[in-house]
């Protein structure tokens, strides 16, 4: 389990980093990309806090499940948005107001992420 996790991640990072090399032309096409990404660094990053959760204090744990449920939102408002809406207009109706939510939901997904990361930078107890 922790060694396909952790694949899953790698495997995200190298497709994040050829994104920014060779990015596509098309938007919708680029945006598509990252929900793979964002899915396997949530992957990676969930089977990486549970391997260390015995040996996290409070906070880490706590920083841990904000980094987790951030990159959740992040990948479901991505999926979400360009998967789901994508043929749904940017403004005005339906279509607005579901592509703003979906879009909001990526950036509480960040907003935890960068939280979770910078705040408790996940220490562990030394024994």
């Amino acid at each position: 389990m922790r060694l396909a996790t952790g694949l899953s991640g790698i495997g995200a990072g190298v497709l994040w980093t050829l994104l920014a090399v060779f990015p596509p032309e098309d938007e919708v096409v680029r945006n598509r990309l990252w929900t793979p990404a964002l899915l396997g660094m949530l992957l990676g990053v969930t089977g990486l806090v549970l391997g260390l959760r015995p040996a996290l204090s409070r906070s880490g744990d706590l920083a841990s499940k904000a980094v987790v449920v951030g990159l959740a939102l992040m990948t479901l408002g991505n999926l979400a948005e360009y998967w789901t809406l994508a043929g749904q207009p940017h403004q005005g109706g339906f279509g607005g107001v579901a592509r703003g939510v979906a879009w909001m939901t990526f950036l509480l997904g960040v907003l935890l992420l960068g939280v979770g990361t910078t705040a408790a930078r996940m220490p562990v107890r030394l024994r």
